[in-house]
């Protein structure tokens, strides 16, 4: 089970699955294309993790306006009812590989690619 495994190992996984040779699972990946799963997960992913309002503070994103509004929608400002902002260092456990990056495929590449054609 891919929750059993340690973080290394699961990040060796994820790996496996963007670079598009899964380690395992051979039956399934006969029926669901690697690349299709990745970026079905890709955008899982994103879609959840940008749900969270602590998500929303990185990217200055201040939350639905109701039920007061928005105010100061220019240069950035502060609303009168916001705190002071304090930015936090987050750091990545060592045995983390999120140092490691590597692109993966747009979807306008993916459908070009794949033959589908178009924008999407």
């Amino acid at each position: 089970s891919f929750l059993e495994l340690a973080p290394g190992e699961q990040d060796a996984v994820l790996e496996s699955v963007h670079h598009g040779h899964p380690q395992g699972g051979e039956e399934i990946w006969k029926q669901l294309k690697v690349d299709r799963y990745w970026l079905l997960l890709l955008g899982d992913v994103c879609q959840i993790y940008y749900a969270h309002p602590w998500a929303w503070d990185e990217i200055g994103f201040g939350g639905p306006a109701y039920p007061r509004g928005y105010m100061r929608l220019e240069h950035g400002e502060p609303e009168p009812w916001e705190v002071k902002e304090e930015r936090y260092v987050w750091r990545a456990p060592p045995s983390a590989r999120s140092h490691l990056f590597s692109p993966v495929l747009g979807l306008a590449d993916h459908y070009a690619q794949s033959g589908q054609g178009g924008t999407h």
